[in-house]
């Protein structure tokens, strides 16, 4: 249910716009924690937080926005979202024991359906830079379709089993699609 929650909301904030192009100026959609919506541009992000663009009246205004308060930014909205199944969103929400000292800060959903779980150092004009496993990747901006980032789950997000509670156990966070939103 959660899966259709969010794919009925991609629906619904989705524009059929080209990838590459945006008739109003304002190409993106940056979802936030307590449920607000924004059209912007995206200028930059980083661990810190995004530098967002916003339409407010007759002029844009950069914000910067603390990554406590982002859900997700959609960089391309037109790109289709992917049905994933309960097994394999548990699988990209659970952190490794491995990753438990450093773990992942950011989903990047690219635009072939692929997903890179890692902590995301910058993304600019041109290139997302990622760190996956201890190793830094860059990839083009261009093929990242939303940036999704992965808090700390709070206890009533968490899986209810055993396992949650033991301390050795791997982790939960919670991303957009624990929340209704697209992934």
């Amino acid at each position: 249910e959660v899966l259709e929650t969010a794919l009925k909301t991609h629906a619904r904030h989705a524009v059929p716009v080209a990838a590459d192009e945006d008739p109003a100026g304002w190409p993106a959609i940056a979802f936030f924690r307590d449920g607000d919506v924004v059209r912007c541009r995206v200028a930059a992000i980083d661990e810190h937080g995004a530098r967002l663009v916003t339409p407010v009246g007759p002029d844009a205004v950069e914000h910067d926005v603390p990554a406590e308060v982002l859900q997700a930014i959609e960089l391309i909205p037109a790109a289709p979202s992917r049905v994933l199944d309960a097994v394999r969103v548990e699988r990209l929400l659970t952190v490794p024991r491995i990753q438990r000292d450093r773990p992942p800060t950011h989903l990047l959903r690219l635009l072939d359906g692929d997903y890179l779980r890692g902590r995301l150092e910058s993304l600019d004009r041109t290139t997302a830079r990622i760190e996956v496993l201890g190793m830094v990747q860059d990839v083009p901006r261009a093929a990242v379709a939303r940036v999704i980032w992965l808090h700390e789950a709070s206890p009533d997000e968490g899986p209810a089993d055993e396992r949650a509670a033991d301390a050795n156990a791997d982790r939960t966070v919670a991303a957009d699609g624990a929340d209704g939103l697209p992934v």
